[in-house]
């Protein structure tokens, strides 16, 4: 076969193949690598033509050329110049279309980046008369959590640390002094004490998953049928309700008619109350929540059936028998406002899980609207000559419980007359009540008297209830800091050995419930503040 003799375009080589190459065919130069399209129809070296002739070699003048064998493109050793003109074009294309990918994403990105650097923005503002807007903001603003209330009593950093350790020594010793079994005292006085203390130490901080809780809570559970006091009644209903378990619902539904079919037709409570069996308390309840708003004595004698399901005790409740219009029926009869203020707060509590107690406590408001003294006071017991109680400061903060509960309990927000901030009857009994609070001295080291426990977290229980940081002008919360942080035991335990039933363990739980300034009520405090407001300027002292 005849060579083919070609030359390079690039580096001018020489080239010779024995191979036939059509015209435009590929081929690669093995001197520099170039890849270039053969001329059309080239010359074989050496080969007649179509006159007979051999192609001539290079006149001797000129440097005789280097042939190098040529190589053939290995992708395409024999393609024709149409289809290596189609094979670019497509590769152009696919190359476009990548750079073209490649310039979106990164445009993108940069808009991307542009929009986080400048955040939310101003507000949308028009960019011309009539037309669109510019520099929106993406998604709307998030509202902003507002701060939480001043607290009712501002405490220096020295008076905080001051309060954390006497609670902290407090609840330890609460802890220590517990029996096994989840009760405090003698054994014969366990129930007494079981609630008080239990309610305390939740008060104090202590979880409600600690031992010594649990302890109480099973021992309150294991007791329920014994349980018949108003006191330890009223204390274990508002512990298993500050508990917050559901397991206790019952319980507390358990003891709160109870104390329903325990009031007196005066309102008040005594000591001692008839036992209900599971049937009574489903039977009251039902026959209570049947009646509604109203009285459950006009519903008894308009009901006849309903009344022959009641027991006997339950048909001696003050609900059934307290005649509608007989205010002196309030001055005479049984009960104390001691053991009322307990089953009052008892009651509220229940009141919270959906009970029908309000025929028991609208009872209570008429009771103390119908026995304050002049002078603003309240007494222990009615039936007892004012001489010899003495206007009793603790009675003063019964009494303005059970004034409160009277706005708490009033339908759609409706109340009889005008706002705390305005009820003359509660206005007295502060100013009364503030005759018996001390001042802080400006010296903390100065000696400090003792007062009865059971007064000091009286009047806690009512200045955090109206929200007094000041009762009638006077400091009453660092005025009994001022007592408890000097007559603090070492083991943690007080005991001002004043006051009917006090003891090392009712002192200690009176004085912790003091110093944590615990709300009972709430929501009862909740209430009072809507109408306040709606009703005129702030109680004296009022932190609003």
């Amino acid at each position: 076969m005849s060579a083919i003799e070609l030359t390079c375009p690039k580096c001018k080589c020489a080239l010779r193949t024995g191979a036939t190459l059509p015209a435009g065919a590929k081929v690669r130069c093995t001197q520099c690598q170039t890849v270039f399209a053969a001329a059309a129809a080239p010359v074989p070296v050496g080969v007649a033509v179509a006159n007979n002739q051999t192609v001539q070699k290079v006149q001797a003048s000129k440097p005789a050329p280097v042939h190098v064998p040529v190589a053939v493109h290995p992708l395409a050793p024999i393609e024709s110049a149409a289809a290596d003109a189609a094979a670019d074009d497509q590769r152009g294309k696919r190359v476009l279309f990548v750079l073209t990918g490649v310039v979106a994403v990164i445009g993108l990105a940069v808009v991307l980046i542009i929009v986080c650097l400048q955040g939310e923005g101003p507000p949308a503002v028009p960019n011309e008369p009539g037309g669109g807007y510019v520099n929106a903001p993406i998604e709307p603003p998030v509202p902003k959590t507002p701060p939480p209330p001043p607290p009712l009593i501002p405490l220096s950093k020295e008076d905080e640390a001051k309060v954390s350790e006497l609670v902290k020594k407090g609840a330890e010793w609460l802890k220590k002094t517990q029996h096994p079994s989840g009760t405090w005292g003698p054994p014969e006085q366990a129930l007494n004490y079981v609630g008080l203390g239990g309610l305390t130490l939740l008060e104090s901080g202590v979880p409600a998953s600690d031992p010594s809780v649990q302890k109480a809570a099973k021992f309150v559970r294991g007791n329920m049928p014994k349980l018949h006091r108003t006191y330890e009644m009223s204390l274990c209903l508002l512990f298993l309700d500050r508990l917050g378990d559901k397991q206790d619902l019952p319980h507390i539904e358990t003891l709160a008619m109870r104390l329903v079919a325990g009031q007196l037709a005066n309102g008040a409570w005594t000591y001692n109350q008839n036992r209900l069996t599971d049937s009574d308390v489903a039977v009251l309840r039902g026959l209570l929540q049947d009646a509604g708003r109203i009285s459950p004595r006009e519903y008894v004698r308009k009901n006849k059936d309903a009344a022959a399901k009641l027991s006997t005790q339950a048909r001696k409740a003050g609900v059934f028998t307290s005649p509608e219009n007989a205010p002196d029926v309030f001055a005479g009869a049984d009960g104390d406002n001691s053991n009322t203020q307990f089953a009052i707060l008892a009651l509220w509590a229940a009141r919270r899980h959906k009970l029908p107690v309000d025929s028991a406590l609208e009872l209570v408001v008429r009771r103390f609207r119908s026995t304050q003294n002049p002078d603003g006071s309240f007494p222990y017991s009615p039936r007892l000559p004012m001489a010899s109680q003495n206007g009793l400061p603790t009675m003063t903060c019964a009494g303005l419980l059970g004034l409160a509960v009277g706005y708490g309990i009033a339908a759609d927000g409706k109340t009889a007359g005008p706002g705390p901030n305005q009820d003359q009857a509660i206005q007295k009994a502060l100013r009364h009540l503030s005759s018996s609070i001390g001042d802080p001295p400006k010296d903390p080291k100065q000696q400090a008297p003792v007062t009865e426990l059971y007064f000091l977290w009286s009047i806690e229980r009512v200045a955090v209830l109206y929200q007094l940081s000041k009762v009638a002008g006077k400091d009453w919360y660092h005025w009994g800091l001022w007592m408890l942080a000097q007559h603090q035991r070492p083991n943690g335990q007080w005991h001002f050995a004043k006051g009917h039933g006090n003891s090392p363990l009712v002192d200690t739980c009176f004085a912790l419930l003091f110093l944590q300034r615990a709300n009972l009520a709430k929501d009862l405090s909740d209430k009072l503040t809507e109408v306040e407001l709606a009703a005129g300027p702030a109680l004296p002292g009022r932190k609003n």
